[in-house]
């Protein structure tokens, strides 16, 4: 036990100076606040609280409420806080979205996705309740860990295995509107030499040594913690962003969670950034950052036109 959590320390110290560095500089953190912040969606663990932004615009609103995006912060399960996402939460609060970003046990899996699952029963049940969240039009996002959950939690055909001691519950035939992962990680299985320091911080979250796992190996390991996995042509509609400089994931993890998407017939637009390192989002003046966040509004806002034709006698 006092090996392995000396090696998640050491992997956290690691991991947040390399991602550090891969970031623009100068560029400022985002100082945007929640409406509510920390409101606790469990009472078991400290990390189970949740911030709540809601629209500065009423320009999404509609009889059946707000349009709700559940967004969740990155660093390889072992790091990372939810302020992560303040960022686009101000991007997307201004165009007439609500915001809820979980914080959630760091560690192994299936901890994080626990949690994550519980504070999304939360934002559909009490936070809906609370908050006039419309909940045909939910749209899950991440970065990083969180793009990996995201990619998870959408094309998963049982949610509520994820649920065993959450007090709430998802409402029945809840499916997402959208899907929107950022610089994510699938399985890792194209992903080599060029991510080693990501493939032993992805160990300790699949409880396994995989730091030199062949990729069959790295396949098994990741079993059913991997969004491929799940994949059959159900998923929602889903934009994936990936920048070609990312030197922590590497852009062909992206690549293949696209190109099995495709495969399986589900719709998928991919969007890369050239100049795009790792970990963006946080900083809102990184030109990446505002480019994304733009093509994530235009791709929502077109889907939400789109479904409005269709439903149009």
């Amino acid at each position: 036990m006092r090996t392995k959590l000396s090696l998640v320390v050491v992997l956290v110290g690691v991991l947040s100076g390399v991602w550090a560095s891969a970031q623009p500089d100068p560029s400022r953190l985002s100082d945007y606040q929640p409406t509510e912040a920390d409101l606790a969606y469990d009472t078991r663990f400290r990390r189970q609280v949740l911030d709540v932004y809601l629209p500065t615009s009423d320009a999404r609103t509609t009889p059946d409420g707000v349009p709700l995006v559940f967004a969740i912060h990155g660093g390889g399960y072992v790091t990372g806080d939810k302020d992560i996402m303040a960022a686009i939460a101000e991007v997307l609060t201004a165009d007439g979205y609500a915001v809820v970003s979980p914080n959630y046990r760091l560690g192994t899996f299936p901890d994080p996705i626990d949690d994550i699952t519980c504070a999304l029963a939360w934002a559909l049940t009490e936070g809906a309740q609370a908050y006039a969240f419309d909940l045909s039009r939910v749209v899950i996002t991440g970065e990083s860990a969180g793009g990996n959950a995201a990619a998870l939690l959408s094309a998963h055909d049982d949610l509520g295995r994820f649920l065993t001691d959450c007090p709430h519950a998802l409402p029945d035939g809840f499916a997402f509107a959208a899907a929107v992962p950022y610089y994510l990680y699938g399985d890792m299985t194209t992903c080599t030499d060029n991510c080693r320091l990501l493939r032993q911080v992805t160990g300790v979250y699949l409880d396994t040594p995989i730091g030199t796992a062949t990729a069959d190996q790295l396949r098994e390991a990741w079993g059913e913690a991997s969004p491929l996995v799940w994949i059959d042509g159900s998923e929602p509609p889903t934009l994936a962003i990936h920048g070609r400089i990312d030197d922590i994931v590497p852009y062909s993890e992206t690549e293949l969670y696209v190109q099995v998407l495709t495969e399986a017939g589900a719709p998928i637009e991919a969007y890369y950034l050239d100049d795009a390192p790792h970990g963006y989002i946080k900083h809102p003046d990184h030109p990446a950052a505002q480019e994304s966040a733009a093509e994530v509004v235009r791709f929502l806002g077109a889907l939400w036109e789109a479904q409005a034709e269709a439903e149009q006698p």
